[in-house]
């Protein structure tokens, strides 16, 4: 099977059972993998609205600029004039633009960045919704013609998603364009659209991303108890710190302590203070995390490692709204936003007797599940992409993408420790590259596609329904997305075509 047949038919059977909310996943993993084969560096996917293309979905390379909520007419006229009616795959060339594109050509030399562009018209029911258009920051990029004549196949599967959420122009996630529109790299535009501070950002594109701020959003005008859940390295403080800078109190710093680093016989003090003179070692008065939160929000991390009589004086504290000093007898009131949060499963604790139900009950009013990294390898991308620029940046490196194989392999394992992981891998990556093409190795313990489907002896037990994830999603790998025939990933895996398929469908594996 050629490359391109490959590609064509992981597409299609991602889109035999492909569900409405997955049709973003799928466009944003369709244009990374035609990006890949073509050899170019980015994909933008503009829909038509009433006053010209708008631009939709984006994916690039590592180190590439991209944008999205962006108006083709006004910074690129001349490709608009060229494209609009155009039922042919066009090419663009930064050099041999006429006179009359001036401003495409500043568009294009100053922030846009490709130097070489093929433009795809889209086409649903006979009816001209859009174009996508492959870039090249080298200019010198030359596609074979094949692989431009079996661009209109690929790019129709893409239309065919579309036409799943309904009548084509009814599909309008995005509003109509303002008169102006600026270009934003995908950091940029994540720290816009999450309304979040530099240095706290949470990048993703997947609908548990989409999902997970959207209730963020809705608490975090309230002064609610929120409790965060999910595995370590997820990015639990992140979150905490996104409801805080959406939150009324967010004139005041977030105050964060992680229970778990506390002494026993220091934690009483650390959380409520204490007078000078009330134990061995007390020189001055200090003051304790309720009171330096007051009127702000204190975030408690790992909460489940409280031991107990520190959950009895928590809870003591939450409900009466006032504490004491360690050494005093004067009641301090306390005006704080309490978000906890643990990796550990506290409904079991409390029924292993290790953690109060009375306790859990008042800091269960909201919670709030973060996804493992393995249940939405499509965000894997904007995650490196992200880290490639924060550590070109910080180590003065020139990274512009990274081998087309590693995303694909990167999506595949299993992340136990999650994006905290995925940085370090980047990170370290980053260290040893010599060249401007990151290489990206999966962790050691992964099981790469060459070995058996086989467990590593110290990766985290998961439950039986991430476990099978883990291993379809390998078994896909290793046989390249193929799911029927002797080397498919139903043979390897020992079961019926179609209940792979059906399973596939169950657990929301649509991406292969």
């Amino acid at each position: 099977m050629t490359k391109f047949e490959q590609l064509a038919t992981n597409l299609a059977v991602s889109l035999i059972n492909l569900p409405n909310g997955k049709i973003d996943d799928f466009i944003n993993t369709a244009l990374m993998q035609i990006v890949q084969y073509l050899g170019m560096d980015r994909a933008t996917f503009y829909q038509f609205r009433k006053r010209g293309f708008f631009a939709t979905h984006c994916w690039a390379r590592p180190g590439v600029p991209t944008k999205t909520k962006f108006y083709l007419p006004n910074s690129l006229p001349y490709i608009y004039s060229q494209v609009k009616d155009s039922h042919n795959v066009r090419l663009f060339s930064l050099s041999k633009f006429p006179d009359e594109a001036a401003r495409d050509k500043a568009t294009f030399a100053k922030d846009y960045g490709p130097r070489f562009m093929v433009c795809n018209p889209i086409f649903a029911n006979q009816k001209n919704i859009g174009y996508i258009s492959f870039g090249s920051l080298d200019e010198n990029t030359s596609v074979p013609k094949d692989k431009i004549n079996k661009l209109t196949l690929l790019t129709t599967l893409i239309a065919n998603a579309l036409l799943k959420q309904g009548p084509v122009g009814q599909y309008n996630k995005f509003p109509e364009p303002p008169a102006f529109s600026q270009q934003k790299s995908i950091a940029d535009f994540t720290r816009k659209s999450n309304q979040i501070l530099p240095g706290s950002l949470i990048i993703g594109q997947s609908n548990a991303i989409h999902n997970l701020l959207a209730l963020a959003r809705k608490v975090a005008p309230s002064d609610t108890t929120v409790l965060i859940m999910g595995e370590t390295g997820t990015g639990k403080e992140l979150l905490a710190r996104y409801i805080h800078n959406l939150s009324l109190r967010q004139s005041r710093p977030l105050i964060s302590a992680n229970c778990a680093v506390f002494s026993r016989e220091l934690i009483n003090s650390e959380f409520f203070g204490h007078e000078k003179g009330a134990f061995t070692g007390a020189s001055q008065r200090r003051q304790g995390l309720f009171e330096t939160a007051n009127d702000s929000t204190l975030f408690l991390d790992e909460i489940g490692e409280l031991p107990n009589d520190v959950q009895a004086n928590l809870l003591r504290v939450l409900q009466e709204k006032q504490f004491t000093r360690i050494g005093s007898c004067a009641p301090i009131a306390t005006n704080i936003r309490l978000i906890a949060a643990t990796n550990r499963d506290l409904p079991g604790e409390v029924r292993a007797g290790r953690f109060r139900q009375d306790l859990y009950y008042r800091l269960n009013v909201f919670p709030i599940y973060i996804p493992p990294l393995r249940e939405r390898p499509e965000d894997i991308p904007f995650l490196v992409n992200a880290f490639v620029r924060e550590f070109n940046e910080l180590m003065n490196k020139k990274i512009t993408s990274v081998h087309e194989s590693d995303i694909m392999d990167l999506q595949g394992y299993s992340w136990p420790g999650n994006v905290r992981e995925l940085r370090n891998v980047v990170e370290r990556a980053m260290i040893m590259a010599d060249s401007q093409v990151l290489r990206l190795p999966v962790p050691a313990h992964y099981e790469s596609p060459g070995h058996e489907l086989s467990m590593a002896a110290h990766d985290p037990i998961l439950s039986l329904e991430d476990a099978e994830k883990k291993y379809i999603r390998m078994a896909l790998q290793k046989t390249h997305g193929r799911i029927s025939g002797a080397k498919g990933a139903a043979a390897l895996l020992k079961i019926n075509p179609k209940t792979l398929e059906s399973r596939m469908k169950k657990l929301g594996i649509t991406r292969f």
